[in-house]
């Protein structure tokens, strides 16, 4: 099977997109947590789960973010409950 011209104009547009995106990404979950990013990178940056890998996946990286954001938001949330306990409190 070959590949028309317009198919692969396609296909190197869709690859250059990709690879903007991906510089982006690794830019996000470096400055988010470096450590996370380097076992992500030391294991060649997997973008998928489909190959066993002892490292993480991109979809694990990005969802050991999500948690670390949730739990930084319930931090903050027990905080302002901590300190609105203690306004009423001192109103006794």
């Amino acid at each position: 099977m070959s590949i028309t011209r317009e198919e692969m104009a396609n296909l190197q547009e869709l690859m250059n997109i990709i690879e903007s995106s991906l510089a982006d990404v690794e830019r996000i979950i470096q400055n988010a947590d470096a450590s996370l990013y380097e076992r992500w990178r030391a294991y060649g940056k997997a973008v998928t789960s489909e190959f066993v890998s002892m490292g993480p996946s991109l979809p694990e990286v990005v969802e050991q973010l999500a948690k670390d954001v949730d739990e930084e938001d319930e931090e903050m949330e027990d905080e302002v409950n901590e300190e609105s306990t203690e306004v009423i409190n001192t109103d006794k």
